[in-house]
Formats: C-alpha cells, sequence, structure tokens
C-alpha cells in the first residue's frame, strides 16, 4: 500500500477500525494524517530495522510494533525520528533512536497520547520532548541520550510512568518552570546530572519511584519550584539525595533517603518543607541540613548512622522537631 494517510486508506477506515501493515519500502517517509477525522486506524510495524522516520497528526491512530527487540525505527535526518500530535494517539513495541545533531528523538505535541513498551536515544539530543498536553509514557526504556532523559517543556503535563530513565548525559528528567509532571515507578539511575530537576516555578509529583546513583542530586526542586515525594527509595547521589532550593516549596513524606556523598536531604534559604516519616541515614554529611533562614518541619522520621550531623540546624532557621519518634544520635544542631 501507499503511504498511510491517502484518501483510500482512510475509506476503508470508515464506520469501522482500519488495520494496516506498515511498510517501509512503500512508504518514505512514514506520515500519518487524517485531515477529516474519520474512524480509528490501527498501524501494524513488521520486524526490521527502518531509516524512517514517523509523523502522526491524526486522531485516533495506533501504532503497533513488534517489541523493541524486533522493530526499530532509526532517523539520521534533521529532525526527530517520530512526532506525535493531536488526541487519542498511541505508540508501543518499538525502538526510536536519533542519530542527527540537535533534535529529540521522540517529540510530543499536544493531546491526550500514549507511549508504551519502546526504547528511546538519542545521541545528540533529549530523548523525549514534552512541548504541550497530558501525554503518557509508560514502560519505556529511555537511555543513553547525550542530553535529557526526558525533557517536559512550559505547557507539559505529563504522566511518566513504570520507566528506566538511566545513563542519560545531563538530567534525567528536565521539568522546565510552570510545566506539571507526576514521575510513578520509575527506576532513574546513573544520569551525567540530577535524577530529577524542577527548574524555578515548575510542580511535581513523585512517588514510589527507585532514583539511585544519578551524578549530582538525586532530586533537585529549584527555586520556587514545588514538589510532593512520597514513598520513593532514594540512595547513592553523588551530591544530595533531596535538594529543595531557595524559596522552593514541598512535602518529603515516607521515603527512604540513603548513602548521599553530601547531606541526605538539604533544605535552603527561604525555602519551606515537610520532612515527615521518613527513613533518613548513611550519608556521608548531614542527614537533613536546615540552612539559615529555610523553615522546616521534621517530624516522624527515623534519622541516624549519618557522618556529621543526623539533624543540623542553622542560626535563623525556622524548626519543628519536636515529634521525631526516635532519638537522634548525634549532635542536633550548631
Amino acid at each position: 500500500m501507499g503511504c498511510v494517510g491517502q484518501d483510500a486508506a482512510f475509506d476503508r477506515a470508515r464506520g469501522s477500525l482500519c488495520s494496516a501493515t506498515l511498510s517501509l519500502l512503500e512508504c518514505s517517509p512514514v506520515l500519518v494524517v487524517d485531515p477529516r477525522g474519520s474512524s480509528p486506524v490501527a498501524l501494524r510495524v513488521g520486524p526490521g530495522m527502518y531509516h524512517e522516520f514517523l509523523e502522526c497528526i491524526a486522531q485516533g491512530v495506533t501504532i503497533t510494533g513488534q517489541g523493541p527487540d524486533s522493530t526499530s525505527i532509526i532517523n539520521a535526518e534533521p529532525r526527530p525520528t517520530c512526532i506525535l500530535a493531536d488526541d487519542n494517539v498511541r505508540l508501543s513495541g518499538v525502538t526510536l533512536q536519533q542519530d542527527s545533531r540537535d533534535f529529540p528523538c521522540l517529540r510530543l505535541d499536544g493531546g491526550a497520547l500514549a507511549v508504551s513498551d519502546c526504547c528511546i536515544s538519542a545521541a545528540n539530543c533529549s530523548a523525549v520532548l514534552i512541548r504541550s498536553g497530558h501525554p503518557t509514557v509508560r514502560g519505556c526504556a529511555i537511555q543513553g541520550s547525550k542530553q535529557h532523559g526526558v525533557h517536559v517543556r512550559k505547557y507539559g503535563c505529563p504522566l511518566l510512568e513504570g520507566n528506566q530513565i538511566a545513563q542519560n548525559g545531563q538530567f534525567g528528567v528536565l521539568v522546565e518552570p510552570c510545566a506539571e509532571v507526576t514521575l510513578r515507578d520509575n527506576l532513574i539511575h546513573q544520569n551525567g546530572r540530577n535524577g530529577i530537576y524542577l527548574e524555578p516555578k515548575a510542580l511535581a509529583i513523585i512517588k514510589a519511584n527507585h532514583i539511585t546513583s544519578n551524578t549530582d542530586c538525586n532530586i533537585d526542586v529549584g527555586a520556587g519550584a514545588d514538589a510532593t515525594i512520597l514513598e520513593n527509595k532514594i540512595e547513592q547521589a553523588g551530591k544530595c539525595g533531596v535538594c529543595f532550593a531557595e524559596y522552593a516549596r514541598g512535602v518529603l513524606q515516607a521515603n527512604t533517603v540513603i548513602g548521599s556523598a553530601w547531606s541526605n536531604v538539604v533544605v535552603m534559604r527561604g525555602a519551606n518543607v515537610t520532612v515527615r516519616w521518613n527513613s533518613i541515614h548513611g550519608s556521608a554529611q548531614h542527614g537533613v541540613y536546615v540552612h539559615p533562614g529555610a523553615s522546616a518541619t521534621v517530624q516522624d522520621n527515623h534519622i541516624h548512622s549519618n557522618n556529621l550531623n543526623n539533624l543540623k540546624i542553622e542560626e535563623r532557621a525556622i524548626m519543628d522537631r519536636s515529634t521525631n519518634d526516635r532519638p537522634i544520635a548525634k549532635q542536633e544542631a550548631q
């Protein structure tokens, strides 16, 4: 068949689900367009390595490969390997690779998009760029990119769930100002800078992730950003486990934060943070370090076995620590 998006293909789709086999020998580049918003279209991409790019700007399109080990789409042209836009578009079961300069591998532009069970990497840019909309990225391996694993622009509100985001050159997940992201049940490790970095005024819910062995902080909540951090395992950071920058806000609750090369939890000047029901231990410096001018409520935590102080409170910090459930073994304040 010819390029999917021709009138004949969508005529067959009217009134029922169209199922087509994508042949990249017959259709180059792959372009899916439905200007009339007709019935849903399902595309099956067979096994093979395709040197193409994919752009889907139609509603109601499902693109399914045979699994990332069997179906690969590799692009060396100066454009993303895959662009998905509009509502109700689904992509699953493929490897996407971008080998050109300065372009992400997968770009998501608006709508309720869904990407699952894919392997995604970019040789010279970020693996996934989310520019807008409420996409879901689930069960993907996002790794080995020169820049970021996932880059969320200011109009993006994605759900990132069950992914492995690893060994990217800069941030595992970068969230720009005013973007809103939910991260749940991801493994985020060995990225070249922070595992998760929220730029000023970004919003995030970070729940039930394993975040480990990132070069800088595992989670860095930037100036004025707001993060709710729940039930994560946060360990072996190259710097701080969790850092709340100046005037950041947040809740750190029911996490395990262990083994940071600097302090496990840092609250900077002007930040307002609640630290509750956590296990915080084994850092090379302090368990919780509250800087001058910060406001912190530290309640019902188990803070122990940190190398310098379990709880270090600088002068002029506003501090409530009345209900920690176990005695703090070392010096509490200096």
